[in-house]
């Protein structure tokens, strides 16, 4: 198969056919986010499961301890997406998947 250069101008067209490619035709608005991972998606969900618990807690009028510990764990998850904090489960899954240098 034989492929010309793109030129400057033919730029857009490549990056919306890729994206079309990677997509299958979705497409992603301007605050949308590709999450790949399996353990980021299901962090994300934990994530969005304890923020909907803590607005509960808030409606229902608990004391403020109830919605603190459900926002805390909201962190915790969002935390292990951005690598800010991480399980001592998950620490001990990576750890046994790889080999780390003594």
């Amino acid at each position: 198969m034989f492929f010309q250069p793109v030129q400057g101008r033919q730029l857009p067209a490549l990056e919306q056919a890729i994206a079309d490619l990677v997509l299958a035709g979705r497409t992603l608005y301007g605050e949308s986010a590709l999450i790949t991972s399996a353990r980021h998606q299901e962090a994300l969900r934990r994530a969005a499961e304890n923020l909907r618990a803590s607005l509960i807690s808030l409606e229902q009028r608990l004391p403020l301890d109830f919605v603190s510990i459900d926002l805390r764990a909201t962190y915790d998850a969002l935390g292990e997406v951005t690598g800010e904090t991480a399980s001592d489960d998950l620490l001990d899954r990576i750890f046994s998947e790889f080999c780390i240098g003594k």
